[in-house]
């Protein structure tokens, strides 16, 4: 995923079961993809058992970008009372430095009832 002038590319680690997780790598979109010391690899993982309320061990995802340009993170994990995967979707916010979150869970997404927004301005 690109994002400014930076690209992110997602993982799956810790082995597949509730303690599987999501890490993250970046590279500068100037440098070359194929040198290994030009990512950085984020030292925590961006989605974990602890990430979505309901939901443990997400892996496998990918960035998929809608026609306005908006990017959502596909995945999958187990509900909590264990079972099969399922799919899930959830839209990419990004930080002030350009790097994505993964993990916001739904009641810190902007609420539907507050998504327009008017202001009056009155100069004196």
């Amino acid at each position: 995923m690109k994002n400014d002038d930076k690209l992110y590319m997602a993982f799956s680690g810790s082995g597949v079961g509730p303690n599987y997780s999501v890490g993250l790598l970046e590279l500068s979109a100037s440098d070359n993809p194929l040198n290994p010391n030009a990512w950085i690899k984020y030292n925590y993982p961006v989605m974990h058992s602890l990430s979505q309320p309901g939901e443990y061990g997400p892996g496998h995802n990918m960035f998929v970008q809608d026609k306005h340009g908006d990017w959502f993170n596909v995945y999958h994990a187990c509900g909590i009372q264990g079972g099969h995967r399922h799919a899930s979707m959830k839209p990419v916010h990004f930080r002030f430095d350009g790097s994505p979150i993964l993990d916001m869970r739904n009641e810190e997404d902007l609420s539907p009832d507050i998504k327009s927004v008017t202001l009056d301005v009155v100069v004196d």
